[in-house]
């Protein structure tokens, strides 16, 4: 499992990243974070798996925010990581 960070904006988002193959994200199911989901073992396999910490979450910066702010959060790590959308 790889780890990065992506700023956005001027907050800095943790995401993991593992595998090969097409892209595919993994969201948590609720408030919390996402590092219980980053292991190899469990990752989907023949896809690359992206594993974003919300703000406020885990290793994420920022704080409270909105939902359109989390949907602006995941297109701006899809664009700094150069994932299309097609």
């Amino acid at each position: 499992m790889e780890s990065r960070m992506i700023q956005i904006g001027a907050t800095a988002l943790h995401v993991g990243v593992t595998g090969h193959g097409p892209d595919v994200v993994v969201l948590t199911g609720g408030p919390g974070c996402v590092q219980y989901l980053e292991r190899d073992e469990i990752s989907p396999l023949g896809h690359r798996a992206w594993y974003p910490e919300p703000r406020g979450v885990g290793r994420s910066g920022g704080g409270p925010h909105t939902m359109e702010e989390a949907i602006a959060d995941l297109e701006g790590i899809r664009e700094a990581v150069g994932v299309g959308t097609g």
